[in-house]
């Protein structure tokens, strides 16, 4: 990201900013950037390059971006990265392979550890070459990519991850919600600043 989200804490509030500026926009108080009285510190981006996390799952707006597009009503899309960062993703096209580009701006939702890589690959070109993920059988609510990844998951036999792959809605609340509800914010934060410069939280 080109624009870094700073915050710091002054006259009461949390001020998140591009840059810190030379008195604060809420009491207009000089503010001492060395000094005691603030410190600033850059707000964590949660957004990744799918490519850069090979075996992981990832997650993005069906439509757009998180920063521009996104809108708490809208719809994710969730795939699997391979070994080699190649994204490997299930929609009513059917199973695609390598589209990278349009993951430039997605959460990670679950990273495997290095000894699990080759058994990774192995069993992601097994599920690829399963007839049933077909652009005929992709259904936007009954079967789809959460269907998909599950199915893999399943198909990995790991069992930190049994638990969880029941359904989507199990899955969902242990491993999506939480990086949800951080990229909601931050999304929040980076729109405000975008917009009016500033953006003002009362601590």
């Amino acid at each position: 990201m080109n624009t870094p989200i700073i915050c710091f804490e002054h006259c009461g509030s949390k001020i998140f900013c591009s840059d810190i500026p030379e008195h604060c926009p809420a009491c207009r108080e000089a503010l001492l950037v060395s000094g005691s009285q603030i410190l600033p510190f850059r707000l964590p981006y949660p957004f990744v390059k799918a490519d850069q996390h090979p075996c992981s799952i990832v997650m993005k707006p069906t439509v757009g971006t998180f920063l521009d597009d996104y809108k708490n009503d809208d719809d994710l899309h969730i795939g699997v990265t391979d070994s080699k960062g190649s994204i490997c993703e299930y929609d009513s096209n059917g199973l695609q392979m390598g589209r990278t580009e349009e993951w430039e701006q997605a959460v990670l939702i679950y990273k495997m550890s290095e000894p699990w890589m080759d058994h990774w690959d192995v069993v992601l070109q097994e599920i690829q070459e399963d007839p049933l993920y077909t652009s005929e059988r992709y259904d936007e609510y009954t079967f789809n990519c959460y269907t998909f990844v599950l199915e893999f998951l399943k198909r990995l036999k790991c069992e930190e991850l049994n638990d969880y792959l029941g359904n989507k809605e199990k899955f969902c609340e242990k491993f999506v919600l939480g990086k949800s509800k951080m990229s909601g914010f931050y999304i929040n934060v980076y729109r405000k600043v975008r917009n009016y410069e500033y953006f003002f939280e009362r601590s």
